[in-house]
């Protein structure tokens, strides 16, 4: 039996036709869950032909998976002027006999579940973030936000509620606001692939203040969802009380010059780094080498890049929202855009030596929860379920 998964991941295709991730978030293990269950997948989704050298790394084509290509765009502009090209080639997909996948919250997979629900064909959801919290006050400059966050939040629960199963990346937090049907079949399970062998075997001891405090965030700069301005304004202030730091930030996109350029204004360009197209041994490499990784999102699921880091043994900064509370201790969490408490949770780790020795004990032992095996089986679980109601 074909699954079909819709995507928003951006891919890219070479001369030779070889499809490439365009981060090390999607790759072929990701695939692997699927072909567990399925013989055969199908990948929709944004695919970008490029010319030149491509990291071998993101290589993400493989035997039993083929890859449809929607209309290519970038931002809301390019899609609407795309919409009615994508919408075809989206619904041109559905037919009979065919497992459906849909990681939501995202526009392409609201086109397929319309599509799937006016056909009465059966479909899971793999509910992976929350517009409520995306679309919130202060989360993002746009004038349409308020618009967009309840048409969003009703259309994604309307969709989770008409599901044959639902996978949560969340463990609570997500459920609550969009609660799947009493007749699906619904678990929790993260979209991090820990493996066993790539937990460290013990957390970061810190018996002594660091002369330096070497710090490592990770995201995406597309958007500003991982608040990467608010984290360079609490390090200008960091830098002003005489503390010595540097910070790796993983990740590119639109935003990395302008916060090139806020670094230089903030005086404290030569204590930042912007890593862009790191592949997964850089960035446990990265984590090994760092004593603290700050995740101060606007917004969340559950994210997969604060488990990395504390399945690394590393004590952790989060915001509170999304599925971070779920994750990190309460003296870890600080209220997303809030610059000054960031300074303060900063400086308090930075001053206590024994407390962060002790969180990062804590964090190592709750990310072997999401441990590879562990989430396989849940997932498998539903993939079953909606194998066994397609036949």
């Amino acid at each position: 039996m074909n699954a079909t998964l819709i995507i928003e991941h951006r891919f890219r295709k070479d001369s030779n036709g070889n499809i490439y991730a365009s981060s090390n978030s999607v790759n072929t293990m990701l695939w692997q869950r699927y072909l567990d269950v399925y013989d055969h997948l199908t990948i929709v989704a944004r695919i970008q032909n490029v010319t030149g050298t491509i990291d071998k790394g993101y290589l993400v084509s493989q035997d039993k998976v083929n890859f449809v290509a929607i209309p290519y765009y970038v931002g809301p502009k390019q899609f609407v002027k795309q919409y009615f090209k994508i919408k075809k080639v989206i619904e041109a997909q559905v037919q009979k006999n065919q497992a459906y996948i849909c990681r939501l919250p995202s526009i392409l997979g609201t086109i397929l579940v319309n599509k799937l629900q006016k056909e009465n064909i059966p479909y899971m959801v793999e509910l992976v973030g929350d517009p409520w919290e995306v679309f919130a006050p202060g989360s993002l400059k746009n004038t349409l936000s308020f618009a967009h966050r309840y048409r969003s939040f009703l259309s994604l629960k309307k969709n989770v509620k008409n599901a044959v199963g639902v996978i949560y990346v969340t463990e609570k937090m997500l459920q609550k606001r969009y609660p799947s049907n009493k007749k699906a079949i619904s678990t929790h399970a993260s979209n991090v692939i820990l493996k066993d062998e790539i937990i460290a075997r013990k957390a970061k001891m810190f018996p002594q203040k660091l002369d330096q405090l070497k710090m490592i965030s990770i995201g995406s700069l597309e958007q500003m969802y991982k608040s990467p301005d608010i984290v360079l304004k609490a390090l200008g202030e960091i830098k002003k009380k005489g503390i010595d730091f540097e910070l790796v930030w993983l990740g590119d996109g639109i935003h990395r010059k302008a916060m090139e350029e806020l670094a230089k204004e903030l005086n404290i360009a030569e204590n930042i780094q912007f890593r862009v197209n790191v592949v997964s041994t850089e960035v446990l490499k990265e984590l090994h080498n760092s004593n603290l990784y700050i995740h101060a999102s606007r917004t969340e699921g559950l994210p997969r890049a604060l488990i990395e880091a504390m399945a690394q043994g590393l004590p952790c900064i989060g915001t509170l929202v999304g599925g971070i509370p779920e994750l990190l201790e309460e003296e870890c969490l600080i209220e997303k855009n809030d610059i000054e408490a960031l300074v303060k949770k900063i400086t308090y780790f930075y001053d206590h030596p024994n407390f962060m020795s002790k969180m990062a004990e804590k964090n190592l032992t709750k990310a072997k929860e999401y441990e590879f095996n562990v989430l396989a089986a849940r997932r498998t679980s539903v993939y079953k379920h909606l194998k066994n109601l397609v036949k």
